[in-house]
Parts: structure tokens; sequence; C-alpha cells
């Protein structure tokens, strides 16, 4: 099980910019409430897997590595790329003729998206490795309690391009963010396109050094 980091975004602004963000980032469902999903922000492209084998990955890896390999080498094989994309990766997933559909879908991927699958696609946009399901998100949009915010999990870290994102898509108001994962010791905010990582205290108010964000 991963260590959860708690989110909380914050919008904040004119009523009806606010709104328009609402709106695109955590639509009214017909059960009337409001989703939050990182694709409506950023949106994930159609045709990756969701997760590949390990095999298929190595049998991708090799092809995409191949042209800084052994450039004079790659052009050769330029000329025959259907071919050699087949026989390479065949041999390398064991002759299995499923894998080897799979497995030249994902390098299309690989030189397309730059991702494999699903999770190495939202790692490089969201910064963690899957979306929220679509009842993951605690939304305030009653001002009686502050202003508009969602509040969410996300494993092991926050997801800092989705903060990035929503700043540029919506100059006109004020996108902040705070985050906290206690296991590993990382705490911060983003406030005005600026990331802050916080230092936290022991009970004693002595700095405990945050862990370093592991890679997915």
């Amino acid at each position: 099980m991963p260590n959860w980091c708690t989110v909380t975004i914050t919008l904040q602004g004119d009523d009806a910019n606010v709104l328009a963000c609402l709106d695109k980032i955590a639509p009214t469902h017909p059960d009337g409430g409001r989703h939050f999903q990182f694709d409506n922000v950023v949106q994930m492209p159609t045709g990756l897997d969701e997760r590949l084998s390990a095999d298929i990955k190595k049998a991708v890896w090799y092809m995409t590595i191949a042209p800084s390999l052994n450039p004079d080498t790659w052009n050769k094989f330029n000329r025959y790329q259907l071919m050699f994309d087949a026989l390479k990766i065949k041999t390398l997933v064991n002759n299995d003729m499923g894998q080897m559909e799979i497995a030249l879908r994902a390098l299309r991927n690989q030189r397309k998206h730059e991702a494999m699958d699903m999770g190495e696609w939202c790692g490089a946009h969201w910064d963690v490795g899957s979306d929220l399901s679509e009842t993951e998100t605690d939304i305030n949009t009653d001002p009686e309690y502050g202003p508009v915010s969602l509040v969410f999990d996300t494993p092991w870290q926050p997801p800092i391009a989705i903060f990035e994102a929503l700043h540029r898509q919506f100059p006109n108001i004020a996108i902040s963010a705070t985050f906290e994962e206690p296991g590993n010791g990382v705490y911060g905010r983003y406030e005005n396109g600026s990331l802050v990582y916080d230092t936290p205290c022991d009970e004693d108010g002595e700095d405990i050094e945050p862990s370093p964000l592991p890679s997915l």
C-alpha cells in the first residue's frame, strides 16, 4: 500500500471565472454532484494500454534506445522499419503473436506520446500514476465554509503537474494548493505559480529533513 498524500486545491477570484474553471475540471454529473478528475485538466491520449508487462517494456525499451546506440545501423533499419520492429519484438516476447501485437502498439505509443502505457503517461503529465475515481474528491462550493476547494488523496506525492496546468489554463483566478505526506515528510504548497516545500517539525520543534519524492 502506498503512503497517501493529502492535497487541497483552492480556487479564488471572480465568481464567474471560478465557476467556469470548476465546470471544466469538475463538471456536474447526472447524480447532481461534481466529479473532479485529472483527465479534465490534462487529457490522456487514447490507445494507451493500462499496464504493460516487463517483457513488453524491455522490448520497447530496446527499440527506443536503438538509434542512440548505433545511428549508422539504425539508419539502415529505417528502410525496413516495420519488418525490424516485428522481428526484434517477436524474439523478445518469446514468439507470442498476441504479445508482439501489444509490443508494437506500445512502440508506436512510445514514439507518439513518449509513454508506453497509461502509468508512464500519467507519471509524466500528472506526476502521479493514475487518475482519481469519480468519488474520491471532497468539493466545497459553499461560501459559508470558505473559498471553492477540492480535497483528495494521491499515492506517494502531489500532482504538481496538475497545479501547473491549472495555473496556465486559468490565469484569471488564483490557484493555490497545499499537500502533506507525513510518511516521507513531504509537505508544501503551490502559490502564484511557485512551488514551496515546507520543512516539518517534530514534537520538540526540531526540523525533520523531508525524504526525496520517490520516482514513479
